[in-house]
């Protein structure tokens, strides 16, 4: 049996996360012997509890650079290799990348991968940060056998960084296509109680002839949701944002400031957000920076028209005026624009073959055994 060492820096539920609970949920339990760790206590460590899978809190590792803290996380994560002995560590994220990489080549890990779910010098940030990022990359790189980026985008930028190409291959982050969504009046239903349930003084009849736009994504930074805020003040539409994280409380002051609180509603996580898809009259996604978005894979296969940002894969998903709409990230004008030709002339978009689980499963399984 072939034992797996699943490694992330963050375990609240993101694409990340998502992608290796799909793994370790679906590999043949008579092969392979799965064991996931990650820092904090969010919504993956519960999940894998439900699933009998072996997880591991690693207490030190953080998102933030924190010398003191990363060489902690490095201690722990070498001990926890050396008392698992794992035949493959699979790391996930740029943090869990590099110090895992170099407890798992000190541990004498014959097999070590790395998937980048988008490199982090892809985000904004000024030259300096970026070359140093890129630079922790590069020597990532030299320790792992083989690189996965999720996106043929990730592929080439990481080619454009000096990452040896015969190391760094594509395998496009996929989904299950039978997904069990709730109808559109009951989406719109359970979704528009729960507003009534957070926002009492909402006339929730105000829904009734407007349409209505939604997005699933953490208030990270580079979800770009501040963009989408600003982008409300051209459209005559609700927006309904599920999802949750720490700039809540400017994302709050910003819908407040521009006088958007009977337009845009923060209703907080839902557990299988997924299902209720099919609630809004389009999808909108304003990333910064993207590897390859689930959301958007599910909102394709529920049907819902796409307003979305050129970034990362995701115009490996939807070509623009083909498949959706596509516009460049942080330009809230040309976001709104976007809307209102979706509005206007709404694009029904296919989840096609290349996105689903079953590839993305199989061609992971491959590089297990190849190395």
């Amino acid at each position: 049996m072939v034992k797996i060492l699943y490694i992330i820096t963050q375990s609240e539920i993101g694409g990340a996360q998502r992608y290796i609970f799909d793994l370790a949920t679906n590999l043949n339990k008579s092969q392979y012997k799965v064991h996931i760790a990650s820092g904090g206590s969010g919504g993956l460590l519960d999940r894998l509890k439900d699933e009998k899978i072996a997880s591991h809190t690693l207490k030190h590792l953080v998102r933030e650079i924190n010398p003191i803290q990363d060489f902690l996380a490095y201690k722990e994560i070498l001990a926890l290799i050396i008392d698992i002995k794992p035949d493959i560590v699979h790391l996930n994220s740029s943090k869990a990348g590099v110090l895992g990489s170099m407890a798992a080549k000190i541990a004498g890990i014959k097999k070590i991968i790395y998937t980048a779910h988008g490199f982090v010098f892809n985000e904004p940030m000024n030259p300096l940060k970026r070359w140093i990022y890129k630079q922790a990359e590069l020597g990532n790189a030299k320790r792992v056998n083989n690189i996965i980026a999720v996106s043929e985008f990730d592929r080439q930028s990481g080619i454009k960084a000096h990452v040896p190409e015969e190391k760094i291959i594509t395998i496009h982050n996929g989904i299950n296509p039978n997904i069990e969504f709730l109808s559109k009046d009951d989406a719109r239903s359970s979704l528009l109680k729960k507003i009534q349930s957070r926002f009492p003084n909402t006339p929730i009849h105000q829904f009734t002839n407007s349409p209505i736009l939604g997005t699933i994504a953490n208030f990270y930074h580079t979800k770009g949701l501040d963009t989408l805020i600003q982008a409300m003040t051209n459209i005559d539409a609700k927006l309904i944002i599920i999802g949750e994280g720490a700039l809540r409380p400017e994302l709050e002051n910003q819908i407040q400031k521009l006088n958007l609180s009977n337009k845009i509603f923060l209703i907080g996580s839902i557990q299988e957000a997924k299902k209720y898809l099919k609630a809004f009259d389009i999808f909108v996604l304003p990333s910064r920076k993207e590897g390859l978005s689930y959301t958007i894979l599910e909102a394709a296969a529920a049907k819902i028209p796409i307003v979305a940002t050129r970034v990362g894969g995701t115009p490996e998903i939807i070509q623009d005026t083909i498949d959706g709409y596509l516009c460049e990230p942080d330009n809230s004008d040309e976001f709104a624009q976007a809307i209102k030709k979706a509005l206007d002339k709404p694009i029904t978009p296919a989840l096609k073959n290349n996105f689903l689980l079953s590839n993305m499963l199989a061609q992971t399984i491959n590089l297990y055994s190849s190395i």
